[in-house]
């Protein structure tokens, strides 16, 4: 993915934004949160970017066992019109 003339290219993917702060904190390299998501670790400096062309996405997970129940079937609906 390009930003600001720079191809960046993933060599980690990692799970969580506390994994990624982790990992950036031990020495492993730069990592990319949300502003919002940095917290205030005094072992890590932000540096905004404002004009990356990337968009966060947000995921619903839920046990496949578990879609058709009651409360997480209705919860799934409603947020599937909300964010269709």
């Amino acid at each position: 993915m390009p930003c600001r003339g720079v191809e960046i290219t993933p060599t980690l993917v990692l799970g969580s934004r506390e994994t990624v702060k982790e990992a950036v904190a031990a020495g492993l390299g730069l990592g990319i949160v949300l502003s919002r998501e940095r917290g205030s670790d005094p072992r890590l400096r932000g540096v905004p970017v404002d004009d990356a062309a990337m968009t966060p996405g947000e995921h619903l997970v839920a046990r496949p066992d578990w879609r058709a129940r009651g409360a997480v079937a209705a919860f799934t609906d409603v947020a599937r019109q909300a964010f269709a």
